[in-house]
C-alpha cells in the first residue's frame, strides 16, 4: 500500500487522519492486529516499533514499517518522537524478529519471573486460566496464541527463524478458529510465553502433573512406557476409563517406545535409547528473556469416563488431562537447576511424584539382586540415590518458597524397580497378588488398599534394611508416602555381546504392578473407588504409643524400638523382621498426624 492509496480526513485540530488503516504487525514473536493509526502512534511513542518491525495490510507481503510512507504519517501524529536510528539496518528477506536485548538478570530474578507471570494487564480478564505443560506458565484463555498456517509466515523470536509465526488473533472463522495474516485458518494453539504447541483439549479441562524422578539408568523410560501401556489396557477393564493421547504428535517418542516394547513381533532383543539432557526427541529449546532455555517434552493424555451419564459444563461428560515427564537422570543431580535448564520445574506442580530407587545402583541392595542379570555386572554403577532425593526435595522447597519445617501435601510413591531381579528377598510374589477387589453385587472393581498397604509396609522395611535414608528423607518431607515394588519388564534382560547392549525380547515382557501408583493417585483424587478387605491371617495386636504422626512399638525380635507413620494405623501388615503379621491400633481421636493420610477405618472414606 502506498501513501496515495490511503484515505484521509481532517480531525478537529486540522491534522490529517487515516480512516482505513488496518495493519498487522509481527512483534515479540507473534502477529498482532489489526491496529488502527492511533494504536500505532501509541506503540511508536512507547518504543514498541523498532526499525525492523514487519507489517502487513492483510493482502500483501510483509514489509518493514520504516521503509513505508506510513511511518511518516505516524510520526506527524506523535507529539514526542523517539530518536531516529543512526542508520537503517540492511534489508533482509528473513521474517525473523530478533528478541529485544534486555539487561542481564541474575538467576533468582529470572526464576521469579518464570514462576510468577506478570498478568497485571489482565486483572479484569474473567476467562478461564490455562497452564502450559511446557513452561508451566498460567495465562488466561483470551491470551492463547495461534500458530500461523501459511508457509510464508515464518520467524519467531522464541522458537527461531524456521518456526511458524505465533500470533494473538483478532479474526476468526465461523467455527471459532483463528485466521492468520494470509487469510488461512489456524487450528493449532500455543502458549503466549514459550510459544510451544498446546493441545486444544487443555483449554477445556485442567491438567494434573505426574512426575517421575530417578538416577541415570534407573529405568525411568522403561517404567513410563510400561506404565502408559498398562493404563491403556487396564483402566477400561478395572475402572471404566479410557486413557488416550491428547495429541499423538506430542506423544510421538513415547508411542515409539510402546511400539518397540509392546507391539513388536520380532524375536530380536530391543532396548530403549538413553534419555538425553538435550535434543529434539527429549526437550524443546526456547528463548525466554534473552536466555536459551531447555524445557522437557511433556507426554499428555486424556482420562475419560467411558460409560458416563453425567454431562460436565462443557457438555462432553467427565474428562481429565494428565501430563507426565521423562527427564534424564542427570537433570536431578545437584547443580543442574540453572536458568538455562529448567527441566525439573514441573516438580512444583506435581500432584504425584514417583521416585525410582534402583537396587542395582545401591551397594547394599545389589547384593539381593539376581547375579545372572547383566545389570549386576555390565552396567553396575553405585550412585548416591539419597542425594538425588534430597536435591529433588530442596528444589521443591526452593521454588515453592517453603519454610524448612513445612511438609508437602503431594503424594510420593517410592518405587523399587526391577522387582523381578530382587523378588527372592521379598516375602510376597506380586505376580499372584491382586491389587483390585471385585464387588460381586455390582460387578465393578475397586482398589484393594489392604493389599496395597501390606506391600507398602514390606517394601518400606526392605528399604530400611538397605537404604534407610530413602525412607527417612521421604517421610520427613511428604505427608503421604507409599513404597512399592514394580517391574517394567517382568523378566530378566539379556546381554548381546556383539552389540554390547542389554536388551529384552518383546515377547518376554510382562510388567508387574507398574500402574498401582496411578490408581492410588486417582483414588486420592476421588476418581476411582477403593475398599479395605479383611486379611484372613493370624495377626499379633501391637502395643505401643502415639506421638505426633508416628506410632512407636518394640520389635520383639531385635528388642529395638520401631515407628510407623499414620498411613499404617489400623492396618494389618506383615513384618519381615519378626516374620509374622502385625495389627496396629486405630488412630486415637486426640493423636496428631494428618487423618487424610492415615489408613484408619474412620478416616479411610473421608
Amino acid at each position: 500500500m502506498t501513501l496515495h492509496e490511503l484515505k484521509f480526513k481532517e480531525d478537529n485540530q486540522g491534522k490529517p487522519k487515516i480512516v482505513n488503516v488496518s495493519v498487522y504487525l509481527c512483534v515479540a514473536g507473534g502477529v498482532g492486529g489489526p491496529y488502527d493509526l492511533m494504536q500505532l502512534c501509541s506503540m511508536y511513542k512507547n518504543g514498541q516499533l523498532p526499525p525492523d518491525t514487519l507489517c502487513n495490510f492483510g493482502t500483501g507481503d510483509w514489509q518493514r514499517l520504516f521503509d513505508m510512507p506510513l511511518i511518516n504519517i505516524i510520526r506527524e501524529h506523535c507529539t514526542s518522537q523517539p530518536a531516529e536510528p543512526e542508520s537503517k539496518p540492511a534489508e533482509s528477506e528473513s521474517k525473523f524478529v530478533a528478541p529485544k536485548e534486555d539487561t542481564a538478570e541474575d538467576e533468582e530474578t529470572f526464576l521469579d519471573d518464570f514462576l510468577v507471570p506478570k498478568t497485571d494487564d489482565y486483572m479484569d480478564d474473567d476467562s478461564p486460566m490455562i497452564t502450559c505443560p511446557h513452561c508451566w506458565n498460567e495465562f488466561h484463555l483470551s491470551q492463547v496464541n495461534y500458530i500461523s498456517n501459511h508457509p510464508s509466515l515464518t520467524g519467531d523470536s522464541v522458537l527461531g527463524e524456521t518456526a511458524q509465526t505465533r500470533f494473538l488473533p483478532s479474526k476468526f472463522n465461523a467455527q471459532g478458529y483463528a485466521i492468520d495474516a494470509k487469510g488461512m485458518v489456524c487450528r493449532d494453539m500455543a502458549c503466549p510465553r514459550c510459544h510451544l504447541k498446546i493441545p486444544e483439549i487443555l483449554l477445556e479441562e485442567k491438567i494434573d502433573v505426574l512426575s517421575i524422578v530417578g538416577s541415570p539408568a534407573s529405568g525411568k523410560s522403561y517404567y513410563i512406557t510400561a506404565l502408559t501401556n498398562a493404563l491403556r489396557k487396564n483402566l477400561p477393564e478395572f475402572f471404566d476409563y479410557s486413557f488416550s493421547d491428547a495429541d499423538v504428535s506430542m506423544n510421538y517418542m513415547l508411542n515409539h517406545y510402546e511400539d518397540l516394547l509392546f507391539h513388536n513381533s520380532s524375536d530380536d532383543e530391543v532396548a530403549l535409547p538413553k534419555t538425553e539432557l538435550e535434543g529434539s526427541n527429549f526437550s524443546s529449546q526456547v528463548n525466554l528473556n534473552g536466555i536459551t532455555v531447555n524445557l522437557p517434552l511433556p507426554y499428555i493424555f486424556t482420562l475419560r469416563k467411558i460409560h458416563d451419564n453425567t454431562v460436565s459444563g462443557n457438555g462432553k461428560g467427565f474428562m481429565h488431562n494428565v501430563v507426565m515427564y521423562d527427564n534424564a537422570g542427570e537433570h536431578f543431580e545437584a547443580g543442574r537447576d540453572s536458568v538455562a535448564n529448567l527441566a525439573t520445574m514441573h516438580l512444583i506442580n506435581s500432584s504425584l511424584i514417583m521416585f525410582l530407587f534402583d537396587p542395582f545402583k545401591d551397594s547394599k541392595a545389589v547384593k539381593d539382586c539376581d547375579a545372572n542379570d547383566p545389570q549386576a555386572t555390565v552396567a553396575l554403577r553405585n550412585i548416591n540415590q539419597g542425594q538425588i532425593l534430597r536435591e529433588m526435595i530442596n528444589r521443591i522447597k526452593k521454588f515453592r518458597g517453603m519454610a524448612s519445617f513445612e511438609k508437602s501435601d503431594k503424594i510420593l510413591t517410592v518405587l523399587v524397580p526391577k522387582y523381578d531381579a530382587w523378588s527372592n528377598s521379598f516375602p510376597f510374589d506380586l505376580k499372584d497378588l491382586d491389587f483390585t477387589a471385585l464387588d460381586e453385587k455390582t460387578y465393578t472393581y475397586a482398589l484393594d488398599f489392604s493389599i496395597v498397604k501390606l506391600i507398602s509396609y514390606c517394601t518400606r522395611q526392605w528399604l530400611l534394611a538397605r537404604s534407610p535414608e530413602i525412607v527417612s528423607e521421604s517421610e520427613a518431607f511428604f505427608e503421604t508416602v507409599y513404597f512399592l515394588p514394580v517391574s517394567a519388564l517382568g523378566h530378566c534382560p539379556g546381554f548381546d555381546a556383539t552389540k554390547n547392549m542389554i536388551g529384552i525380547r518383546p515377547s518376554d515382557i510382562n510388567p508387574i504392578w507398574v500402574d498401582v501408583p496411578i490408581y492410588i493417585y486417582l483414588w486420592k483424587s476421588g476418581l476411582v473407588p477403593a475398599v479395605k478387605t479383611i486379611l484372613d491371617v493370624e495377626a499379633t495386636e501391637m502395643q505401643g504409643s502415639f506421638k505426633n504422626d508416628s506410632f512407636f512399638f518394640l520389635d520383639q525380635k531385635s528388642k529395638r524400638p520401631q515407628s510407623v507413620p499414620a498411613l499404617y494405623w489400623g492396618e494389618t501388615v506383615y513384618d519381615m523382621n519378626m516374620g509374622k503379621y502385625l495389627s496396629f491400633p486405630e488412630k486415637p481421636a486426640d493423636a496428631g498426624g494428618d487423618s487424610s493420610a492415615s489408613g484408619t477405618a474412620d478416616s479411610f472414606w473421608n
